[in-house]
């Protein structure tokens, strides 16, 4: 067994490879100085204490039997030397960020941390290398205006596919802690004109775009909703004191009134926020990004705008992050968070966000040794509601020195994704303790934004067509279907229920096994059991058709049978009418072409089985030429 990146593993994973092997014939790779993913229970104990966590694990495993059978020893440990990445100027450095103290208070035994430490050297020379640190008034602009200062200048240089060039924007790479600060650096460059793409997840459901869209969903489906018109009335400029006197008297600007009419009439959701955006001339990677998601969630889930609501809500709770792509541009400079980029490596690296504090991840709750498990807000009603900090838990962390040893991790995990050159930033009167203890002169820079146009390229010998590479449109096989079919109908059982059928349905084909619970169950069960040949379950397709642009529909087959000289294609539904059928037909043509490309000398017939009447009903299919104009009139 080879276990790549194993200081990201945790306990578990770790007995589960003690488990897995049969002769103890392991081999575990890993750098102890990048482990950075505690939040996600990495331990980076795994690696550095190796052998004891073994033989601990071993007698874990083998307290009521013998499961480990192989010895609880290390054979040979192997100290790899040559760095690939980076020039031996920065490799030196990189090590500071391992030996920096977080704090005044800090204590660090540093002999102890250099002896863990294996010295590196470059495998060859990589040509010009610098590291720099420049402070400023204010942290964005002193990012800016250095990534400004070096793209096209003859001063800065790198080699690249055997060639010496000049650097541009897109060899360079901001590393940051926190997202937070990644997005207010993009919103600068933006603003000044310097080309970027923020490369990350991001916190989709609380940008601007998210929360009007919540707030007209909430007035669309209660006129009433106090929680959207505060949204809505405050983003059109209403005060506090004329918000509540319009609660109060019930009269909302009819201008709105007429507004939440228009969305009224909208069937689809995607349409609907479209409408919303351009209400508010929003056009962003943001926007996109979140009507691409809404739309999926709404088609594919069944969901109802009310439950919308609640999904949208729950991603703002659960600060759940999406990527988005920021920009179409080829040469810009990226934003990442330091976790993001770890694996990746630039040319250019600056580090613009050390932290003035322990780091990102701040919560409500914490658990650190030797604290444990810590609640660091409060909630007191008294006067005025309010989140307090928890004195308590204040007191007993000011008692201890803290750990600041992944801190330390993560900053040498950004020095080390540079190959040629290193830029630390930070902010002349808020620098932190890692930055002040930094072995390295810092510069004051003239804080001037000056964006350099991307050479451009002779073309005066010919001109080519340009091929079109913009990415196919993506849509789900259900975004075909009309929903209004749904809301002027009641035909379903919710999408709880029909997710059980089908997990049941998946179950009895890959197993063979299962009780039906329920009526469609038992008719689903009844069904598989009388197919002859084979059957294939849950199986994703993808149809690509070629138009001025490429469309590239998705969709899963619930089931596949394949028989001698036929193919048939069943798709459950839970329905308990069945009025929708010839919209699933739009559905069932996707799932068709898809099939019958792989078998066309079979007959293949598509079937939409009603599992409330043990009904199947053969569709027939439309043409490629038919799905696309229905997308076109859509």
């Amino acid at each position: 067994i080879m276990i790549d990146e194993f200081q990201d593993t945790n306990e578990i994973e770790f007995k589960l490879s003690l488990l897995l092997s049969r002769s103890g014939n392991i081999c575990a790779v890993g750098d102890w100085k990048q482990s950075i993913f505690s939040f996600q229970y990495a331990s980076v104990d795994n690696i550095v204490r190796f052998e004891n966590r073994l033989e601990k694990f071993k007698r874990d495993l083998n307290s009521d039997f013998e499961r480990v059978k192989f010895p609880a020893k290390v054979k040979k440990e192997i100290k790899l030397k040559k760095n690939y990445r980076s020039t031996q100027k920065l490799i030196d450095f990189s090590k500071q960020g391992l030996l920096a103290e977080a704090t005044k208070r800090e204590v660090l035994d540093k002999e102890k941390v250099e002896e863990k430490i294996t010295e590196l050297e470059a495998s060859e020379n990589r040509g010009q290398s610098e590291v720099g640190a420049y402070i400023g008034e204010d942290k964005k602009t002193v990012t800016l205006s250095k990534i400004t200062q070096i793209v096209n200048n003859p001063d800065y240089v790198i080699q690249k596919d055997g060639e010496r060039r000049k650097i541009r924007y897109d060899d360079i790479a901001v590393l940051t802690r926190t997202r937070k600060f990644g997005l207010e650096l993009f919103k600068e460059a933006r603003k000044n004109g310097v080309p970027v793409a923020y490369e990350g997840g991001v916190e989709l459901f609380r940008k601007r775009c998210a929360l009007l869209l919540l707030a007209w969903l909430r007035i669309v489906q209660n006129r009433e909703s106090k929680r959207g018109w505060s949204v809505v009335l405050d983003q059109a400029g209403y005060n506090l004191t004329e918000i509540k006197k319009i609660f109060q008297k019930d009269s909302y600007p009819k201008n709105m009134l007429k507004f939440r009419d228009q969305l009224l009439k909208e069937e689809d959701l995607g349409s609907l926020a479209k409408k919303v955006f351009n209400k508010y001339s929003i056009e962003n990677a943001f926007s996109d990004k979140l009507i691409e998601v809404i739309q999926s969630t709404y088609q594919n889930t069944y969901l109802n705008r009310g439950e919308m609501i609640n999904f949208m809500v729950e991603n703002i709770e659960s600060d759940q992050t999406y990527e988005v792509d920021s920009t179409s541009e080829d040469d810009v400079f990226k934003i990442q968070t330091i976790h993001s980029a770890k694996g990746l490596e630039y040319p250019v690296v600056i580090l613009a966000d050390m932290g003035p504090t322990r780091g990102g991840f701040e919560k409500a709750i914490d658990y650190t040794e030797p604290l444990g498990l810590r609640q660091k807000k409060v909630f007191s009603d008294e006067n005025e509601p309010f989140s307090y900090d928890n004195w308590k838990n204040y007191v007993i962390s000011k008692c201890t020195t803290g750990n600041y040893d992944e801190e330390r991790r993560l900053i040498y995990v950004a020095m080390t994704r540079a190959e040629n050159y290193l830029f630390i930033t930070e902010e002349e009167e808020n620098k932190s303790e890692f930055f002040n203890n930094l072995d390295i002169e810092v510069e004051k820079i003239e804080q001037e934004i000056r964006p350099s146009k991307p050479e451009k390229e002779d073309k005066s010998i010919i001109q080519l067509k340009k091929k079109d590479l913009r990415a196919p449109i993506k849509y789900s096989a259900h975004s075909l279907i009309d929903r209004s079919v749904f809301d002027r109908n009641e035909i379903g059982s919710g999408p709880e229920y029909g997710t059980k059928v089908h997990e049941f349905a998946e179950r009895y084909v890959i197993t063979g096994e299962g009780y039906p619970k329920n009526q469609d169950e038992e008719n689903i069960k009844r069904l598989i059991d009388d197919l002859q040949g084979e059957n294939f379950t849950e199986i994703t397709c993808l149809l690509p058709i070629e138009k001025e642009r490429k469309l590239l529909f998705e969709g899963v087959i619930d089931l596949i049978n394949i028989d001698r000289d036929a193919v048939k294609i069943i798709d459950y539904k839970t329905d308990r009418s069945m009025v929708a059928l010839d919209e699933y037909k739009k559905q069932l043509s996707i799932y068709y072409h898809v099939v019958k490309e792989e078998y066309e000398e079979k007959k293949v017939a598509p079937y939409v089985y009603y599992t409330k009447y043990d009904e199947m009903k053969e569709i027939d299919p439309l043409s490629k030429e038919e799905i696309y104009q229905i997308v076109k009139r859509k």
